[in-house]
């Protein structure tokens, strides 16, 4: 599962929607002073959002404002209703304590007159997927709020006929109630911040079929355009994961999904695997990143087909740093060959790995259900894992050798010892100090070939005269047998010979040593007990 955290999370807070909630009619503007900014939002079916954002000054005269409008992914329209616009511009938009540049808003920055009456302007603008709907499943994540604190925000929201339920909203709305067949949903929100609602609908889905080769899809058919976008990502990649992974996949299907909850925003797509059969079902993208930047949404897919290949190979799932670890690391190193940008999620993961200063021992006890810090802490420090062991010791080639490794073991690779192994042997170096000073806790398994070695010799050495010879024997046989496909199966074969060889050898000959101590103090004892004299024996015969 690939899980996306946004830097912003605080620009809303989940809250339970009360339906039909009747709240108090705002002031009208002409009762308030202060400056006022209403957004008048509204979307069809197809989840086409129309924006109209209007600005009051709330007093007579002249003075200045900003508003975060659209950058460069839809045109914006400003008209002045009342007074007279004198100078407008565009800035950054700057968000959030640290200041950070909006990759998709501008701040438009606005002065004007008005010496009679207040000032208003009018701003429109449209976004094509303001809303997202899977039916009978829809998610509406609204522009960008951004205005001056000083001034009060207002907004509405309009849905289409055929929305059935309101699920989740943030913020609270102020009111909701249904405008004959629509509903109609009123806020005041913070002026930096975002609405957010998640709502059900009646009318039936029309879904459109994909096939790109192996490479299959059911969609929306109003996202057409962007699955076969994505099954044709597919279709260029299969080639290099084949190479990759030494393995071929006879199928991959595709679906989208949006968040049905507003906690399930940061999923950015998952993949069903039985973790019994390691058998995969449909890979499910999250529609609400193609809002994001430039190829998030193929990074994210490049991830979760990692997940499908790994999974082919026998991974387990327990092996939770494994799967995301390399999930992420090959969705970024697959970004050059396959032409999408990985700036952005390769800074955000170095960024959480350097705050934990080397220390990622916790990821090994990481498993399916959760974790004890930040979740995004395990992605980044898995992650910087396979990132350093990659620039170390060649790239993709270095998991190229881990693979034709990992496809020998007999039951798949279900534990950190072993993948410390398979490692090693594929970078023809030992890992184990590597990775126990990143905090991991493992057994070396590097050196079984040189242990059975000796236990060989130490056999021949001993000849027939061993005790238990046929048994040590036998297991060695076995840890050979099993060394490829069963490395830590192995080490208890080895373990149980050389309890044979070299334990059992050193019981019996301290009982022996002892035996022939007590034998020798006998021998000692006995023979001073002859020598000594017998007592008045010179009186004998007198």
């Amino acid at each position: 599962m690939m899980v996306t955290v946004k830097k912003r999370t605080d620009l809303f807070a989940i809250a339970a929607v009360c339906l039909f909630l009747v709240a108090t009619a705002a002031p009208a503007l002409g009762q308030e002073s202060r400056p006022t900014y209403i957004y008048d939002m509204s979307f069809d079916r197809s989840g086409f959002t129309t924006v109209e954002v209007t600005y009051n000054s709330g007093l007579a005269g002249s003075g200045s404002s900003w508003v975060a409008v659209p950058g460069n992914f839809t045109e914006t329209v400003a008209e002045t209703l009342k007074g007279a616009t004198t100078s407008m511009k565009r800035v950054p938009y700057r968000v959030g304590q640290d200041g950070t540049v909006h990759p998709f808003y501008d701040n438009l920055t606005f002065s004007y007159v008005s010496p009679d009456e207040p000032f208003s302007m009018r701003i429109t603008y449209n976004m094509t997927q303001g809303a997202m709907i899977v039916e009978p499943n829809g998610f509406f994540y609204s522009p960008q709020i951004g205005v001056p604190t000083s001034a009060r925000v207002e907004a509405t929201l309009t849905l289409p006929d055929g929305v059935e339920t309101l699920d989740e909203a943030a913020p609270t709305p102020t009111q909701v109630e249904r405008l004959g067949s629509r509903v109609e949903m009123s806020f005041s929100p913070d002026t930096e911040s975002r609405i957010a609602v998640t709502f059900t609908v009646s009318w039936p889905k029309q879904t459109s079929y994909v096939q790109e080769g192996i490479v299959e899809g059911e969609f929306p058919t109003r996202y057409t355009d962007l699955g076969a976008r994505m099954a044709a990502l597919y279709k260029q990649a299969i080639p290099l994961m084949d190479n990759l992974f030494n393995k071929t996949m006879d199928r991959i299907s595709m679906r989208f999904f949006i968040p049905l909850s507003l906690q399930q925003l940061g999923i950015g797509g998952y993949t069903p695997i039985d973790p019994s059969t390691f058998e995969t079902g449909a890979i499910y993208l999250n529609l609400f990143y193609f809002r994001f930047l430039s190829g998030t949404t193929e990074t994210i897919a490049m991830h979760e087909l990692t997940h499908q290949y790994l999974a082919r190979l026998g991974v387990t799932t327990d092996l939770l740093w494994v799967h995301e670890g390399l999930a992420n690391y090959i969705a970024v190193q697959m970004g050059n060959p396959l032409g999408y940008d990985v700036t952005s999620t390769d800074a955000d993961l170095e960024a959480a790995a350097s705050e934990l200063k080397g220390n990622y021992g916790m990821i090994q006890s990481w498993r399916p259900g959760g974790t004890t810090t930040s979740l995004f802490e395990y992605y980044s420090a898995s992650y910087k894992v396979f990132k350093t062991l990659g620039e170390q010791y060649g790239g993709l080639s270095l998991y190229s050798s881990f693979f034709r490794g990992l496809s020998k073991l007999k039951d798949g690779l279900r534990s950190t010892n072993v993948a410390v192994y398979q490692l090693s042997v594929a970078a023809g170096a030992d890992l184990v100090p590597e990775f126990t000073r990143w905090g991991f806790e493992v057994v070396d398994l590097s050196n079984l070939n040189a242990q059975l070695a000796k236990l060989r010799a130490e056999v021949a050495w001993y000849g027939p005269v061993l005790p238990f010879r046929d048994q040590a024997l036998s297991h060695l046989e076995l840890a050979e047998r099993s060394l490829d496909s069963s490395p830590e199966v192995a080490l208890g074969h080895i373990t149980i010979a050389a309890f044979y060889i070299e334990t059992i050898p050193m019981i019996i000959g301290g009982i022996l040593l002892v035996f022939i101590l007590l034998a020798a103090i006998a021998a000692v004892i006995r023979r001073r007990s002859r020598r000594k004299p017998t007592p008045f024996g010179s009186q004998i015969g007198s």
